[in-house]
């Protein structure tokens, strides 16, 4: 089985020596600290309730992770996160509706030793406060087949498992995305926001469950979905292992059941040259297999698969959701029963957007019958991160001219939308054609 199914982007300084204090300093002078941690001075002697984190060392934390072993069996209970929160767009948290309270003081790390596996084991995740009596939930069982992202790489723990309890409801196999804050040692959002661990990962829960959520409940999206099918957020009760914190027990770990998809990330596909731009297999008999389903990973096969993704992206923004990072990594390719028609799925949604849970909804689609024609949305900056996925010889002509005339081509064909504007109507006195190096065109 491919490993680099659900691959998480890693990046940043571990926390000793990660210069947070240094990063909180820059991002106040540059203006972009969230407003709730704008008036926290820096503390270096510490708060009082951080007295206790030199208790214990790190050394065993590599063994906590053996829990998320192939072959182990996961009891997880169901969870009501809090509302996203994390992001400046986002309001803050209001602690009359969750559990347990944010203290803002403590959502930074602000010295730079401690140990971790303490202050994780004394953490619980947020959740809503529930004011209706709610029927018995719905407890899951399952038991780890493999494991897709995590281990040592920052982030959290993506495992393929087997549903063992209930027999209904649930498919034969889900991929569980565990954010145990003890993987939230290295900044895996790359804000520059000195947030905790445990902050870290409490944030890709709520922000990943809401939106998730949000999507599988929309109307909008119909039968071309982008985002895996969700399943739920769940809490798992780790065993607390380590020696020398002299602490036995279970911890509460946060975790999001979704839909398993046997694909390929767009990136594993390909090589990547000293630029970072893809290099897909030039080869064009380059056949991928999920076991069940071939797929020819040629040119026009990698296109069709730009043009199912950036359908299935202006639909999520119909709905109200935007994703503010495209990333190969984060794209995911599936072979069907149907030739040449993948399955494509953005299966990353930690820093997505909702609009209707922005402090000011934007409200951009509120009038609109149908999603807005990808003419309107892409253009080779919004999409960079992705070149060399879409044919190499576009950069050694005008790639951005190239590109929106293959869109408008692409998607004024009645197979796709509808969109509004139903079509993109070229400027007069140019033949619309993929053959056109240099066509006049009106933006």
């Amino acid at each position: 089985m491919d490993h680099d199914y659900y691959p998480e982007l890693a990046w940043g300084g571990r926390r000793g020596g990660g210069g947070l204090m240094e990063a909180h300093d820059f991002l106040r002078e540059a203006g972009r600290l969230p407003v709730e941690l704008e008036k926290m001075e820096p503390n270096p002697g510490g708060d009082d309730d951080d007295d206790d984190l030199d208790s214990g060392t790190d050394d065993d934390i590599d063994a906590e992770f053996e829990y998320y072993d192939p072959g182990n069996t996961l009891y997880l209970e169901p969870c009501d996160p809090c509302e996203p929160y994390g992001v400046e767009a986002y309001p803050w948290p209001n602690n009359n509706e969750i559990e347990p309270a944010i203290v803002t003081k403590n959502m930074c790390y602000l010295q730079e030793e401690g140990s971790l596996t303490r202050e994780v084991y004394d953490w619980k995740p947020t959740r809503k406060i529930t004011t209706t009596p709610r029927s018995e939930p719905t407890k899951l069982v399952v038991k780890i087949r493999d494991m897709l992202a995590g281990g040592e790489t920052p982030g959290p723990q993506v495992l393929v498992c087997k549903v063992e309890e209930p027999s209904e409801g649930f498919p034969e196999c889900v991929a569980v995305k565990i954010c145990d804050p003890l993987g939230y040692n290295v900044d895996t959002n790359n804000d520059g926001t000195p947030w905790r661990e445990t902050s870290r990962a409490d944030i890709h829960v709520c922000c990943e469950a809401a939106t998730l959520d949000f999507l599988d409940k929309s109307p909008h999206i119909g039968d071309k979905r982008l985002a895996p099918k969700f399943y739920g957020a769940y809490i798992l009760k780790v065993p607390k292992i380590n020696p020398t914190v002299g602490e036995s027990g279970t911890r509460e770990v946060p975790a999001l059941v979704m839909e398993h998809i046997q694909g390929i990330s767009m990136s594993a596909m390909c090589a990547v040259n000293d630029a970072g731009v893809l290099r897909p297999p030039t080869s064009p008999a380059r056949w991928y297999s999920n076991g069940t389903h071939t797929l020819q990973m040629d040119e026009e096969t990698r296109l069709e698969v730009l043009k199912i993704f950036l359908d299935g992206y202006v639909r999520q923004l119909f709905a109200g959701v935007e994703q503010r990072r495209i990333e190969p990594e984060h794209i995911l390719i599936a072979p069907t029963e149907k030739k040449n028609e993948p399955r494509v799925a953005l299966i990353h949604y930690r820093d997505s957007l909702i609009d209707s849970k922005h402090k000011k909804p934007l409200k951009m689609y509120e009038d609109n019958e149908h999603p807005p024609h990808p003419f309107t949305k892409f253009s080779c900056q919004k999409l960079c991160a992705l070149t060399g996925w879409f044919p190499m010889n576009w950069k050694d002509i005008d790639m951005d001219i190239w590109l929106i005339v293959w869109v408008i081509e692409s998607f004024n064909d009645d197979k796709w939308g509808p969109y509004q504007p139903s079509k993109i109507i070229p400027d007069s006195g140019w033949k619309l054609s993929v053959n056109t190096v240099k066509p006049p065109y009106s933006v």
